[in-house]
């Protein structure tokens, strides 16, 4: 768990945003999504939790990321798996205050 959603968030930090760990999270991901969709899985990837991608940018970064690292292979996951780890508890909304206006 926590690898593109990691990555999404922390693109600014040279030690998770530079090129190495960028081509290496995308690479074993989309990897692993291409060996197991021809074993008809159901496959569900990470999506964090709301510390994370309750934000309206890191949400938009890990959607880029999602797509330009499965491409068409997108189509082969059933959804999103989140709150697996880092468990924010069920009624603690997170983030607390809005950073975009919206919520």
């Amino acid at each position: 768990p926590d690898s593109l959603p990691n990555l999404a968030t922390n693109m600014a930090d040279p030690h998770c945003g530079n090129t190495a760990t960028t081509a290496a999270y995308k690479a074993g991901i989309a990897y692993a999504v291409n060996k197991f969709k021809g074993l008809h899985v159901t496959m569900y990837l990470d999506g964090a939790h709301g510390g994370w991608l309750g934000w309206t940018d890191n949400l938009q970064q890990f959607t880029t990321l999602v797509v330009s690292t499965l491409g068409s292979n997108l189509a082969s996951l059933r959804g999103f798996s989140t709150n697996v780890a880092n468990y924010q508890p069920v009624g603690i909304m997170c983030p607390f205050q809005s950073n975009d206006g919206v919520r």
